[in-house]
C-alpha cells in the first residue's frame, strides 16, 4: 500500500483527483495500476478532502 500512498502524494492537488489525472500520471511514469488500486488512490483522495473540509 505504500506505493499507492506515494503515488497519491505526487498526485494530490487543489481539487479532487480525476481518472484522467491518474491515467496521465501512469502514462508519464510508466506505472500500471489495477482498477482496484485506482479506486484505492481515489479513496485516499476523498478521505483527504473530507477531512480537510470538516475543519
Amino acid at each position: 500500500m505504500l506505493y499507492l500512498w506515494n503515488a497519491w502524494l505526487r498526485l494530490v492537488n487543489d481539487s479532487w483527483l480525476t481518472y484522467q489525472e491518474i491515467k496521465a500520471y501512469c502514462e508519464l511514469t510508466g506505472l500500471v495500476f489495477t482498477p482496484g488500486e485506482v479506486e484505492q488512490i481515489r479513496t485516499l483522495d476523498r478521505l483527504y478532502w473530507r477531512t480537510l473540509n470538516d475543519n
